[in-house]
């Protein structure tokens, strides 16, 4: 694939530059933090773990070995279902028993809440790529097995593959999925020099309904979509630089200056209620007999801005954040607890904002996202009004963020 031979070549460049350290040393995020959990598949030993991006820490939540088996391996992908607390991923395992080694690809499920259940499924066809789509619940995925290589959905309890799409091409980046309008993007890639890309659109509601733009330079290797403020992200080629990418040409413009150095790994998600971007990132220190070691960036979507978290101690074969999931009650809850603890100090502006969360759930209740939209915007323009004064700084900013959540993703 694209994305190895890509590796090789820039990974040959590192061990010549110890200014990757200088990495370490990224500015303070101009983004801020929000509810949720990052999850990464540890390749040694085979897990799923919990991961605290700044500190690095690695708590480990659930056992992927297989009695029988030598250790797994896993496609470079994984997928979050929040609201039922459901982590999707792609495990590898190969039989000996009969002498010739027989690749088993399962489709595992992994439950991020106690106990932590780990269920399995097998594959009829290896699958490199997952998605989840919160608006149809229906994960995705793509096979990767030319040809031709297909989008597909999948059954989670039974593994079954449903044809959706045929794609051409030779190298795709992941999927990204935004759910309001049931569209996937990937990028199909070239590997000449300097390396192009060509954003493939697919529409999950129809049978190969896929639109292909014209090939762009610099191309993109990673793709995510930000459902708070319906826009495309991604990180370009050799160098590789954080872009807003347009939805439909794929022409990617550059965002902030983040430094990935030359050890950028495929693990790429995102949390679009604070929109930050994380991504595993190697920093390559030569006083280590280890060599790169990776590490989480954060990255808003917003500025560009990024800083480059603690040494996890692990390698990751991919990562998915699973964010609490924003409901017209959550945000109401988020108003009622605000005044509670003293974050909104005039109940006159609490009620105010209570009303308006009220009308607009109500319309949305009734399918009327614009005059939802339109009530929400009036919610905004009041947080905004009486942000540090009668409502404190960050409790403002996490509500300005659910509300706009809640204006991009209207059922």
């Amino acid at each position: 694939m694209a994305n190895l031979w890509w590796r090789r070549v820039v990974g040959a460049l590192a061990a010549s530059s110890v200014a990757l350290l200088s990495a370490v040393a990224q500015p303070a995020l101009g983004h801020e933090s929000s509810a949720g959990t990052l999850f990464g598949i540890v390749l040694s030993p085979a897990e799923v773990a919990a991961i605290d991006p700044a500190q690095g820490t690695v708590t480990p939540i659930a056992d992927l070995r297989v009695a029988g088996f030598l250790a797994p391996g896993f496609s470079t992908s994984m997928a979050s279902d929040p609201a039922t607390h459901r982590l999707f991923l792609v495990r590898i395992l190969f039989d000996f028993s009969t002498g010739v080694p027989v690749q088993i690809n399962q489709l595992v499920t992994v439950s991020t809440q106690s106990p932590f259940t780990v269920t399995s499924a097998p594959l009829a066809h290896p699958i490199t790529a997952l998605a989840f789509e919160s608006s149809s619940g229906k994960l995705f995925g793509f096979t990767g097995e030319c040809c031709p290589n297909q989008i597909v959905s999948i059954d989670p309890s039974q593994g079954t593959l449903t044809h959706v799409a045929d794609l051409v091409g030779f190298s795709f980046s992941r999927i990204a999925v935004d759910p309001s309008t049931h569209l996937l993007y990937l990028a199909s890639q070239s590997v000449g020099f300097p390396p192009s890309s060509q954003l493939v659109t697919v529409n999950t509601q129809a049978i190969d309904s896929v639109t292909y733009a014209a090939p762009v330079t610099p191309g993109v290797r990673s793709l995510v979509f930000d459902t708070s403020s319906n826009k495309l992200f991604g990180v370009t080629f050799f160098p590789p630089r954080f872009v807003q990418v347009d939805a439909v040409s794929g022409a990617p413009t550059l965002l902030g200056n983040y430094y990935f150095g030359f050890f950028l790994e495929p693990g790429i998600t995102i949390d679009s209620a604070s929109h930050t971007v994380y991504f595993v990132q190697d920093v390559f220190d030569p006083t280590l007999p280890t060599g790169p070691v990776a590490h989480i960036a954060a990255v808003s979507d917003k500025s560009g801005a990024g800083v480059l978290g603690g040494s996890t101690g692990s390698n990751f074969a991919g990562i998915a954040f699973e964010g609490v999931a924003i409901t017209p009650e959550s945000i109401k809850a988020d108003v009622q607890n605000a005044l509670a603890s003293g974050a909104i100090t005039n109940p006159g502006v609490a009620n105010s904002l209570l009303a308006e969360l009220n009308a607009a759930a109500s319309a949305r209740s009734r399918g009327q996202c614009g005059s939802a939209a339109n009530i929400y915007q009036a919610f905004i323009n009041e947080v905004t009004a009486q942000t540090g004064h009668d409502i404190a700084a960050a409790t403002a900013d996490r509500l300005l963020r659910e509300a706009e959540f809640l204006i991009a993703n209207c059922p």
